[in-house]
């Protein structure tokens, strides 16, 4: 069971996201990172040893999840010795995850029958990486955005073992902490030496990985797994069979598949729309919600209101060259999708007036 879960060849991808803690989706990360320092302070023994807890679980059903994950003892990460570390850190900045563990409700027996395999509900304290998010879209498109940089807390769960780490949010894990007991192939790393430093290295398709833990923190490296080749997808609005009926639309097939469309031409209103509907080109203007440039002498707070105007611009620049009423906005879509007199969907209806 365990081996499913631990696919660590060095074959991978660019993550996008920090740990398995994380919450998700930064636009605008904090730039300029330290490297580790071999011969900084390493892994204390005491991590092997400290003692867990869980706020949910019960000791009823730990000892059916210890006897689960006994049989996977013998598919443990093996433990390595180099003399460098596994992957370029240069430029990475180390995220520092603060933890505490929660108070132990297993019992003695339960600890016992489990061993080393037992860990530990633990929370985290961390600051997230400053990102700016969507906080709100509305009905015509425009969006209003925040830059948010705010202490997370989050229950995980930690399991240390003499050669490896399994480290995950609760969320992705069975209700006691023993090893094998969390979903997501990232939560497990193998124990390696550098130096006289301690690092846990793990890899999955889209990361690699690297974690110093102590008693009460956890270092984490996180760079781009450069194996990692991304798939294209297609969205599913975007069937050919979406637009057969439109008789004023001509559609461009998708080089990668056929029944799908990535360009569609709408020749009474002399608009091509491409990008899965986020570029509109007219004669004279292009309108377009991608491509947005940073100015990097600009804070990271006003990257974030430039970024929302750069959106925001969008829905000008489309109702400027459809010629659209004041408050009239047009969207690709037909009447039945949106019911609400600012929209006007382009498809197969005319265009409203401001005051219908």
């Amino acid at each position: 069971m365990l081996k499913k879960f631990l696919s660590f060849a060095l074959t991978g991808y660019v993550a996008l996201a920090l740990f398995a803690c994380d919450d998700d989706s930064n636009s605008f990360q904090a730039p300029e990172q330290d490297p580790p320092q071999v011969g900084t302070e390493s892994s204390s023994s005491e991590a092997t040893e400290i003692s867990s807890s869980s706020q949910n679980s019960a000791a009823s059903s730990s000892s059916q999840d210890v006897a689960e994950s006994s049989s996977s003892e013998e598919s443990v990460l093996q433990s390595s010795v180099s003399e460098t570390l596994p992957f370029d850190t240069t430029g990475i900045r180390p995220q520092l995850i603060k933890y505490t563990i929660d108070p132990d409700t297993f019992s003695n027996e339960t600890r016992e029958k489990a061993g080393q395999f037992l860990g530990h509900f633990i929370t985290t304290d961390e600051i997230v990486n400053p990102y700016c998010m969507v906080m709100h879209v509305y009905e015509n498109g425009k969006i209003v955005t925040d830059y948010m940089g705010v202490r997370d807390v989050s229950n995980c769960v930690l399991v240390v073992r003499e050669d490896s780490l399994m480290f995950s949010n609760i969320r992705n894990c069975r209700n006691v902490p023993i090893w094998g007991s969390c979903q997501n192939a990232e939560a497990y790393s193998r124990k390696i030496k550098v130096g006289d430093d301690e690092y846990y290295f793990g890899v999955s398709e889209k990361q690699l990985q690297l974690t110093q833990l102590t008693d009460s923190t956890m270092t984490i490296w996180i760079a781009a797994n450069p194996s990692y080749e991304p798939k294209e997808t297609t969205p599913s609005t975007w069937k050919k069979s979406v637009f057969e009926k439109d008789t004023m639309v001509t559609s461009v097939a998708n080089k990668v598949d056929s029944s799908y469309v990535d360009t569609i031409s709408i020749k009474k209103y002399g608009l091509t729309i491409t990008d899965w509907g986020s570029t509109w080109i007219f004669e004279n203007e292009t309108c377009t919600t991608e491509d947005f440039v940073r100015d990097a002498a600009r804070t990271p707070e006003e990257q974030c209101k430039d970024w929302e105007n750069y959106r925001n611009s969008f829905v000008d620049c489309t109702a400027r060259n459809m010629k659209t009423p004041k408050g009239v906005y047009p969207r690709l879509c037909r009447p039945s999708k949106i019911d609400h007199y600012t929209v006007w969907c382009i498809l197969d209806s005319e265009m409203p007036t401001a005051d219908e």
